[in-house]
């Protein structure tokens, strides 16, 4: 059979949304017709693309490595369009950007946007195990992590080094000290993010080459619930400064005896920086980080 765009199509908003129905949603097609597209594929080529799995559907072997093709594929329709619809002025079109926190990457969309207030900019915050999912899908076109990781084709900007703290409640009894060891955690009611985040992976890393093991550790899946908790004198956290945002709430402590800190990149795919609304989004990221340095001196 030949290939038809719709039946990719299908096939790769099933594999990115994880289900039929979801896909079926964001393509703006029924259910039927989706399940029509993939089927006449995988009859049509006598392969198996997908394996239920609960409510939702599993990539086979084989659609895992399609789905690697068409994210490429759709990737270089993304740069046609771009010249098709006239993106070329900055006049329309969409950046997708990602983040596991907003605070370094709103000025540069502030200063992008003023100078190209047409395309429409999206931003996603997610930890940086998911943001890296949705650059490899092309969901995302650039995403601010803090390692990027050795990938062909993944290029990396680097933003800053954001120092971690300790971090606890005004009525708790380190509030007025200066500094802390990380020995001195161990005991105490730990507040920390999921596993696969940035944060989680730096501290983890920490206590295990100190030789320490937490007592009590309490997963939380936001940075807001997680000072809510801390200001409650609910437990201790350790979060880079930008994190910690100045809560009033919050008192601040220098970790000593161990580095903990957060370098902070924008990373993205090689080709994508073809795409020029890309390319001019990373020119007036690189410009802010050039003026903040400056100040800095």
């Amino acid at each position: 059979m030949s290939i038809s765009l719709a039946h990719l199509r299908a096939f790769h908003g099933v594999a990115r949304e994880g289900g039929y129905s979801k896909a079926a949603r964001v393509l703006n097609v029924s259910q039927p017709t989706l399940s029509l597209q993939i089927k006449a594929l995988e009859v049509g080529y006598g392969i198996s693309l997908f394996e239920r799995q609960g409510r939702g559907v599993r990539m086979t072997a084989f659609g895992e490595e399609l789905l690697e093709a068409t994210a490429r594929l759709f990737s270089n329709l993304d740069e046609v369009e771009e010249v098709l619809v006239g993106a070329r002025d900055l006049k329309t079109g969409n950046l997708n950007l990602g983040a596991t926190g907003p605070h370094h990457i709103v000025p540069m969309m502030a200063a992008f946007e003023t100078l190209y207030p047409g395309p429409r900019v999206s931003l996603f915050v997610r930890n940086a195990r998911e943001l890296l999912q949705l650059l490899r899908d092309r969901r995302i076109d650039v995403a601010q992590i803090s390692y990027p990781p050795d990938e062909e084709n993944m290029q990396s900007i680097p933003i800053i080094v954001d120092p971690m703290v300790a971090c606890v409640g005004l009525d708790h009894p380190w509030a007025a000290r200066k500094s802390v060891k990380l020995k001195d955690l161990v005991g105490e009611r730990l507040l920390v993010r999921e596993r696969g985040t940035a944060t989680r992976t730096t501290l983890d890393n920490a206590f295990h080459e100190m030789g320490l093991t937490p007592d009590h550790l309490t997963n939380i899946h936001d940075w807001e619930s997680i000072r809510d908790m801390v200001a409650a004198n609910l437990g201790v956290s350790v979060m880079s400064k930008a994190d910690a945002r100045d809560d009033p709430r919050l008192v601040q402590i220098k970790v000593t005896g161990v580095k903990l800190e957060m370098p902070e990149h924008l990373v993205y795919f090689g080709e994508r920086r073809r795409l020029r609304i890309v390319r001019l989004f990373l020119e007036e990221a690189e410009k802010v980080l050039g003026k903040k340095a400056r100040k800095n001196k």
